[in-house]
């Protein structure tokens, strides 16, 4: 049964070895990150009580309840400079805000004679003369909408407001030639400053808080993950500058006329983890992996009860999207040679147990895919066709077999590693492979799914054949599910199409007493009659049809109900 969504929550992002302080929201499709920090709305709401405004009086020409101020959430939209001012300025990003950013403002006030303001002083005057290109050279962010004031969140080089030496990124606007701006929208505060004279009188007042969520939304636009507007016939392999790279933020139109900016995580496909690529001791670590395996978003809670509440939700709503995107899989491969034309019948994330550097085992996200008939592996979720026709591994499901299923440390208990290995019968020999799974259910519903799929994948063939010699003659092996053991060789005449076959013997599978093989190319069978014991020689490995002997048998005690 689905999870309900835990409530908006402050998680722990870990970005540049550090972890960062993030308001995190569960959607329908995706998580949603934005550097909330009440610190800036009690700012501004001390502001606001220190002029007379916070009990709801009159201010200028805005008649504003100041304490309507929801919790911070920060404006995309913006008041540019003209044109020509952003062709000249456009190496002045806000988004690249230095860790020594309030360092480099205190330098900056020192060279321009003006120290940089307290967030306790009260506000100042300040008059700039507009330039007849490029404005008054400034950005601002913010508004009541957004639950914050209005404040300048950029100033450009060479232009008025730097010029005039008492304006700094983190200033809130408080007036503009006498006009109240404590409470207006990002709109009013963009027609009051497009207005405004030649001098403009703009009443500021520094806010601290500012630079400290400033540092915040440059963490946020640090996060890298799979852009939402690939498609097929792209891959997610690709690094800055390819048509799949996001490394901004992702802007989310709220409900209502306000914008919110937020890094919009989507979770179609991506995989939820725990205690994968970093150990957890406090089980308060929850995992993100794109669908291209090459991001990895790493959260924590404030405890273990959170943890897993976020945990169980994500992989609710993961779960949830996996199955739109088996459809759309299905719908991309429809009439293609991917899956030998059939069907995709189960998806799922899981991990694999690779030998990485120095001959340690790591766990590797690992996607399997199953039709009626074979399973498929992949490093990451196909977007194309093509794609999806060249897994890095696969294999007929009437050759696998679940050997193994349960906790690597016994019987599974909280933390431990849920696992269960699979292996093929092949040409080469026997391989193995280990998979990780994040849940009890998960293990559950993988080990119920992959038995019936081999079941069905029995009714579907029915039989296998293979050349071989016995007693020096060319033969064929046929096991059929029904009719049981079958050695023949066919008979060629002087006229071709007179070939006929040449029954050798037949057996029943109730008549298998035992059977083995030597892992090279012999097979023996004991049927118990007089013959003896079987001797096949065929040629090569006998894994495979060894292991969909072994296929049959389990099926037929599925048919007989032995096996849940």
């Amino acid at each position: 049964m689905a999870c309900p969504a835990p409530a908006t929550e402050r998680l722990e992002l870990l970005l540049g070895g550090k972890w960062r302080r993030l308001r995190a929201s569960l959607g329908p499709d995706s998580l949603r990150l934005s550097p909330g920090d009440e610190s800036l709305q009690n700012g501004w709401r001390d502001v606001c009580r220190a002029n007379g405004n916070a009990d709801g009086s009159k201010g200028g020409h805005l008649e504003r309840h100041h304490n309507q101020f929801q919790p911070v959430q920060q404006d995309h939209s913006r008041y540019e400079p003209d044109p020509l001012e952003q062709s000249r300025h456009q190496h002045c990003n806000q988004n690249h805000l230095p860790e020594n950013f309030e360092h480099q403002q205190t330098i900056q006030g020192e060279v321009q004679g003006t120290p940089v303001p307290s967030s306790t002083d009260p506000p100042r005057l300040v008059r700039v003369i507009k330039q007849e290109a490029g404005g008054l050279g400034i950005s601002i962010r913010g508004g009541r909408e957004n639950g914050m004031p209005v404040v300048i969140s950029r100033i450009f080089p060479g232009l008025a407001a730097e010029r005039c030496g008492a304006l700094f990124v983190g200033d809130a606007i408080v007036a503009v030639d006498g006009v109240d701006m404590r409470a207006a929208s990002h709109d009013e505060a963009v027609k009051a400053l497009r207005k405004a004279g030649g001098e403009v009188k703009l009443q500021v007042v520094f806010m601290k808080e500012m630079t400290t969520y400033m540092k915040k939304n440059h963490a946020l636009a640090d996060i890298e993950w799979d852009s939402p507007n690939s498609g097929p016939g792209q891959t997610l392999d690709d690094g800055p500058g390819s048509p799949t790279y996001t490394p901004t933020p992702t802007v989310h139109q709220s409900s209502g006329s306000a914008t919110q900016e937020q890094r919009v995580i989507q979770l179609k496909m991506c995989y939820v983890a725990r205690n994968l690529t970093m150990a957890d001791p406090e089980n308060r670590l929850i995992e993100l992996h794109s669908p291209s395996a090459k991001h990895c978003l790493l959260l924590r809670a404030r405890d273990t009860v959170t943890a897993s509440s976020w945990f169980n939700a994500l992989r609710s709503t993961a779960a949830t999207l996996t199955a739109v995107a088996l459809h759309e899989a299905n719908a991309t491969c429809a009439g293609s040679l991917a899956f030998s034309g059939r069907p995709l019948a189960h998806l799922t994330w899981s991990a694999e147990q690779v030998t990485g550097e120095y001959g340690r085992s790591t766990w590797q996200p690992t996607l399997m895919a199953l039709t009626e008939s074979d399973l498929y592996l992949y490093h990451r979720f196909p977007l194309s066709r093509e794609a999806w026709g060249t897994p890095y591994c696969s294999y007929p499901l009437l050759a696998t077999r679940l050997v193994d299923s349960g906790s690597l440390r016994g019987s599974p208990q909280p933390g431990s590693e849920l696992c269960f290995v699979l292996r093929h019968g092949s040409l080469h020999g026997v391989e193995s492979h280990k998979f990780r799974a994040e849940t009890t259910r998960d293990l559950s519903v993988w080990t119920r799914t992959l038995l019936h799929s081999c079941y069905a994948a029995v009714n579907l063939s029915h039989e296998a054949t293979v050349a071989c010699l016995w007693n020096n003659l060319d033969c064929w092996l046929t096991i059929h599910y029904e009719h049981g053991f079958t050695v023949h060789r066919e008979i060629t005449t002087n006229n071709p199409s007179s070939m006929h076959s040449d029954l050798l013997f037949n057996y029943p599978f109730e008549r298998l007493r035992r059977s083995s093989d030597d892992g090279v190319s012999k097979l023996y069978l004991d049927f118990g009659g007089p013959e003896g014991e079987i001797c096949l020689d065929l040629i090569a490995s006998p894994k495979p049809i060894v292991f969909i002997l072994h296929s049959f048998l389990s099926a037929k005690l599925i048919r007989m109900g032995l096996v849940a």
